[in-house]
């Protein structure tokens, strides 16, 4: 059973981002923002009191899920929910850093190590304290392997990635970790020639194909693609941008982790 902790549509107002629904849809999102919007102070002390926090938040991914961590770190979400709040960066490697030979300055993903990648994946869940259900772990490769790896090493890669969390899941049973998978956002279509694979086209393709795959897998999904294309600021550079543009999708992941039943 998977679930959207977001809508997968919107569009910005006066720095609001406003999510697009059906009517139905529409109208469960408001009674669930009037809700939340009036227990958060009850249930607040309420955890306190209780002691009843989610156990460890891990978000995994490249220098924008970085800043998404950064954001959230001293917010609600990590002060009242989870007794631990993580971040793991994925592994990456660029040839042009440790080499001045022109030939070797090419994104051609003859430097990339499946096996190093995913050992940061398998870390981040050994690095857990204790297996449980109140685990939540929020991933996403990140732009860098578009940038380095053909189409179709990605899709090996990604269903590698996807079996490894079945494994995980027929391991622990009820107490393995919640998976949360978060798309990546827009590129700036102007960036330099020579990453030829970041593009608003590949980017796009890699949402939808991973999206849908996931879905198929049972993973909640994090919408992040459609919120930074329609941010009227854009990034400040090739794919990077204010945390502004990611606030709604903060409150969406606090929301759902709020509403979500670990038991």
């Amino acid at each position: 059973m998977y679930t959207y902790l977001n809508s997968k549509y919107g569009y910005w107002y006066n720095l609001e981002y406003i999510e697009c629904w059906t009517y139905s849809d529409h109208y469960h999102q408001q009674l669930t923002d009037a809700v939340v919007a009036k227990s958060v102070n009850k249930s607040v002390t309420t955890l306190l009191k209780q002691n009843s926090k989610l156990d460890n938040l891990v978000i995994y991914g490249d220098s924008i899920t970085k800043s998404f961590y950064d954001s959230i770190k001293y917010k609600l979400i990590c002060k009242y929910l989870f007794r631990n709040c993580t971040r793991v960066y994925t592994w990456t490697y660029v040839k042009e850093r440790y080499s001045t030979e022109k030939e070797d300055r090419a994104y051609d993903g003859k430097d990339f190590n499946e096996t190093i990648f995913f050992r940061g994946i398998s870390d981040a869940v050994n690095d857990l304290k204790f297996m449980s259900k109140k685990n939540v772990i929020v991933i996403n490769f990140g732009m860098h392997t578009i940038l380095n790896l053909q189409w179709k090493r990605m899709k090996k890669m990604f269903f590698s990635f996807l079996d490894y969390i079945d494994k995980i899941k027929m391991q622990y049973g009820k107490f393995a970790p919640l998976f949360i998978w978060k798309s990546i956002t827009e590129p700036n279509q102007n960036t330099r020639d020579r990453v030829r694979f970041m593009t608003k086209q590949r980017a796009h393709l890699w949402n939808e194909f991973t999206i849908h795959e996931a879905c198929k897998r049972g993973l909640s999904i994090l919408h992040l693609y459609h919120m930074s294309a329609s941010f009227r600021v854009g990034p400040y550079d090739a794919n990077h941008y204010t945390r502004t543009a990611f606030y709604p999708a903060e409150q969406a992941l606090y929301k759902y982790l709020k509403l979500h039943s670990f038991e």
